[in-house]
């Protein structure tokens, strides 16, 4: 069984090849993975107004790969169009973040989250109380940083997580990246501890969910 994750941006073939790379190495089991494009014209998305003008790109690709595929997970760490997914397809769809957030607060008493600026602070507070973990929450860590930057500008931006977290983060024992393009900049430098709290990558998380749907 294939699961397929639904690109939100425009990403060249290489960066493409190198997230599919990174990403397979996730799968415990049988199955394939494979990152879908989208013909959304954005190179990132830093607002909710770039989640709604993402959002149909994606509805749109679900549809046109609609039974190829065991799971969809939602490329976008701000879970972005997750109500118009689900009801434009009857595949399974997978939020990363919310599926992250579950496992943290299941986990662990209290949990960080990494953010890239304010309004995502708004959005993953609203995200929490609708969960109802919202008590487990011990920190929200917003980084000022650009998607992009952690491609383009990865040593900044690992001195700058260095920075925000060195003295921790009230009590937490886990910390959720919650913007995709950190998350694989994690992986590929090999990070899954910071601070002496342990990384919960929100992409592997869904990653294992998909293969249990897929029976992988």
């Amino acid at each position: 069984m294939r699961i397929g994750i639904l690109s939100a941006v425009r990403r060249s073939p290489e960066e493409k090849e190198k997230r599919t790379r990174i990403l397979s190495k996730m799968v415990a089991g049988s199955a394939k993975l494979d990152i879908i494009p989208s013909d959304s014209p954005l190179e990132q998305l830093q607002t909710l107004d770039d989640h709604k003008i993402a959002t149909p790109y994606m509805v749109e690709a679900a549809k046109r790969e609609e039974g190829r595929y065991g799971a969809y997970i939602i490329g976008c760490l701000g879970d972005a169009g997750l109500q118009e997914l689900r009801r434009s397809t009857r595949t399974p769809i997978i939020p990363p973040s919310r599926s992250a957030y579950m496992m943290a607060a299941t986990l662990f008493d209290r949990f960080a989250i990494l953010v890239n600026n304010e309004e995502g602070v708004e959005l993953r507070k609203t995200v929490l109380q609708e969960m109802g973990i919202d008590q487990c929450l011990a920190r929200m860590v917003v980084t000022d940083m650009a998607p992009l930057d952690y491609v383009h500008k990865p040593d900044q931006a690992m001195e700058r997580l260095k920075n925000l977290l060195k003295d921790g983060a009230d009590g937490a024992l886990a910390i959720i990246p919650t913007c995709a393009s950190l998350v694989m900049l994690l992986e590929e430098r090999g990070i899954h501890n910071m601070a002496g709290m342990r990384v919960l990558n929100p992409l592997c998380v869904s990653i294992r969910l998909a293969e249990t749907i897929c029976g992988s």
